[in-house]
Order: C-alpha cells, then sequence, then structure tokens
C-alpha cells in the first residue's frame, strides 16, 4: 500500500520527497498498532480515564 501511495504521490507531485511516502506509511503503521491494540484491550472498561 506504502508503494502505491508513493507513486501515486511521485505522478501527482514532482519532486524528490515521493521517495519517503512509502517509509512514512509503515512508520504510522506501526505507531496505530502500538495505539489500537491497547485501545482494544481497554474499550470494555466502563470508567471514565479522564480523571
Amino acid at each position: 500500500m506504502g508503494l502505491v501511495h508513493g507513486n501515486d504521490y511521485r505522478a501527482r507531485v514532482r519532486n524528490n520527497t515521493w521517495k519517503y511516502k512509502p517509509l512514512m506509511v509503515l512508520i504510522t503503521t506501526f505507531i496505530n498498532i502500538w495505539l489500537v491494540v491497547p485501545a482494544l484491550i481497554t474499550m470494555k472498561k466502563n470508567v471514565w480515564g479522564t480523571r
């Protein structure tokens, strides 16, 4: 998916930053996995976590 996004970005924007798009997609995916797993585990708790 990152390569497809990078190629699309390369076709639309003519500069050399398209090479970093697949890397950024992988980093974002890795970070989101670590945020979603604890959220799914604690989703059923019936307490407010704000205070």
